[in-house]
């Protein structure tokens, strides 16, 4: 709070002063980046006018809201990254999931809409095809299906029918 253009080596860059508390002396020594800020500075007298004015525990206190002040603002960051990363991520999947459910339970007409180019878009369309290859194997195997069907009952018509010829054919002959 009290430190003073006087306390600044602009040269070398260096900020020296003494802790109220412990009356050690501390130097800072700063990179170009905080030696430009630094100019900007007053070039004599306070460097930080505003804290001398402010009793110590005042500045603890006005210290602490704003600490508390940048919590909140980081947990309200990190929920709205959370929400963005569940509806980039998250739901797409559920999607997903949701869709392999319904053709693992026979339902082949389903499809999942694919509005992405990522490697969910991809999953999407790979499942998709998934479910047309399923739909056109299921249809093949019926139609095979139902073709041995239609042998089977021709096959036993024609048996009935030569066994009924063969049963005519030993009543005439005996």
């Amino acid at each position: 709070a009290t430190l003073t253009a006087e306390n600044v080596a602009w040269g070398q860059r260096v900020v020296s002063y003494f802790r109220k508390k412990t009356q050690t002396p501390a130097l800072i020594h700063s990179g170009e980046q905080v030696a430009e800020v630094l100019r900007q500075l007053p070039a004599s007298g306070p460097l930080f006018p505003y804290l001398r004015t402010v009793r110590s525990g005042d500045r603890a206190t006005e210290f602490k809201q704003r600490g508390t002040l940048l919590g909140i603002l980081g947990i309200t960051l990190v929920v709205i990254l959370i929400l963005v990363f569940s509806m980039t991520f998250v739901l797409p999947l559920m999607r997903l999931r949701d869709v392999a459910h319904r053709m693992a339970a026979g339902d082949l007409d389903c499809r999942v809409e694919v509005d992405s180019a990522g490697v969910i878009g991809e999953l999407a369309g790979s499942l998709n095809k998934i479910g047309d290859d399923l739909q056109m194997q299921t249809a093949a195997l019926a139609k095979t299906s139902g073709d041995f069907r239609r042998e089977i009952k021709e096959r036993r018509a024609m048996e009935k029918g030569l066994s009924k010829a063969q049963k005519l054919e030993s009543v005439r002959k005996g």
